[in-house]
């Protein structure tokens, strides 16, 4: 019996070091241009917008190729927030009617590999996103609240259609990044604000942001219910089987 014991004491660690590493490193979940993208503009910036799940930050690579030559490398530190968007920087513009291949480098995926081609024409520019719909839920905690915001917003005009949907602070810097429509947020504070605001922007395929919109929400106070279900055998039972399956999908 004591040896089944240190057995699974010995995978559960094994388990939990390969997550923590696995959790520390930030990863890429979508690039611009997506892969297989066509007339594109020969002045896009390309780039990826990159993950970090514990915001622990570490150093990506990405590259551009012609015809097998490498033309263009850089190291880009990235972290700090949730999700960013790094870019490439070139000295000159792409060739028209090319096929170039782009790779970035992570610890968690290796290499992302993506072929675009470009047109003969540049970015055209995108117009500012509106927001659809901005909800806060306000959470109880022992330093404060913890604040959860869901925002939706329509995404402005963008012919080129390489836009990239960005939450930014007061003094514009990133902390958040997608391509698609939908940001959530968390941010914790010591006191529950009568209103809460964010700002967003779009970003176009040359780099170039667009002013910036704010959204605000009265934030809606939930009840702690995780911590009246963790206080009892059966709520901390479901609690750990969820986790269990969280981290079987997680490693799947």
């Amino acid at each position: 019996m004591f040896a089944l014991l240190t057995l699974s004491v010995v995978e559960a660690k094994v388990a939990s070091d390969a997550d923590m590493i696995a959790c520390m490193d930030p990863y890429v979940t979508s690039t611009v241009p997506a892969a297989g993208a066509t007339d594109v503009p020969v002045d896009v910036a390309p780039g990826f917008i990159w993950a970090d799940d514990c915001f622990m930050g570490g150093v990506m690579t990405i590259t551009l190729e012609l015809d097998g030559e490498l033309i263009a490398e850089e190291e880009i530190a990235v972290g700090g927030a949730g999700t960013g968007i790094a870019r490439l920087t070139l000295a000159d513009e792409l060739l028209a009617d090319t096929e170039y291949r782009m790779v970035v480098i992570d610890v968690i995926w290796g290499e992302t590999e993506v072929f675009f081609t470009t047109g003969s024409e540049q970015v055209q520019g995108a117009v500012a996103p509106e927001v659809i719909r901005f909800t806060v839920e306000a959470w109880s905690t022992d330093f404060g609240f913890d604040l959860s915001s869901y925002l939706q917003a329509e995404l402005g005009e963008d012919p080129d259609g390489l836009s990239i949907l960005l939450l930014v602070d007061e003094d514009g810097e990133v902390l958040s990044a997608t391509p698609d429509n939908e940001i959530w947020h968390s941010e914790p504070v010591e006191d529950l604000p009568e209103e809460y605001c964010l700002l967003i922007a779009q970003e176009d395929g040359a780099g170039v942001r667009t002013e910036t919109v704010e959204a605000c929400a009265v934030p809606e106070l939930q009840r702690d219910i995780g911590r009246r279900c963790s206080t009892t055998p059966l709520g901390a039972s479901m609690l750990a089987g969820l986790f269990g399956i969280l981290l079987i999908r997680r490693e799947s």
